[in-house]
């Protein structure tokens, strides 16, 4: 039979790869943001470098309480556990499970789906067809929340701005804005079918 213990330090060296990275990284995107107030961001890998370096320390035989100096001294992992509960919230909010409507409508090169859910939270996702070898945005989203009205729709992005659905005939809206979207998501003077 093989014996894989021989190679405990291999599993340590992996397991040590991913949280070094993560520290690495994430120092240099905090300095970024520090000195040259720009964002740059970090690589955080959660999980694979603490199984690896438990792995290298079971086949080690190190005392179990070791188990947890990685997963405590991971900074990747740590910064994943402490964004879960948001992510797993914007992630709810504008689930499946939660949609209420659906618009939708198509521009020149450009189609755009906004989704409406029971939580108050809207999605926007727009998208480009573009011809081969056009560069450019081919795609983006946008969150935010909404309002229905009797004869309209107030949509209020995370991001500030503000866009009104006006009701027309067969369920139709139509987009007006009166905030400067930046181009890419102006939906200015479109028109939606609700689903």
């Amino acid at each position: 039979m093989y014996d894989i213990s021989k190679y405990y330090q291999l599993f340590l060296g992996a397991g040590a790869f991913f949280p070094v990275l993560s520290l690495v990284t994430g120092l240099l995107s905090a300095y970024e943001w520090f000195v040259n107030k720009r964002h740059c961001s970090p690589v955080f890998l959660p999980f694979v470098g603490p199984i690896f370096f438990d792995i290298g320390l079971l086949l080690a035989k190190e005392p179990l309480w070791t188990l947890l100096l990685p997963w405590i001294l991971d900074i990747g992992t740590i910064a994943f556990l402490i964004a879960m509960p948001a992510i797993t919230i914007d992630w709810w909010q504008t689930s499946s499970f939660t949609l209420a409507n659906t618009l939708s409508g198509k521009q020149d090169n450009q189609a755009a789906v906004i989704t409406l859910h029971k939580t108050g939270k809207y999605h926007l996702r727009k998208h480009w067809q573009r011809p081969v070898g056009e560069f450019g945005v081919t795609s983006l989203g946008e969150l935010g929340n909404f309002v229905m009205g009797e004869t309209d729709i107030q949509l209020h992005c995370d991001n500030g701005w503000s866009r009104t659905l006006k009701r027309k005939a067969n369920n139709q809206y139509v987009v007006e804005e009166t905030d400067n979207a930046h181009a890419d998501y102006s939906l200015q003077g479109w028109t939606l079918q609700l689903a």
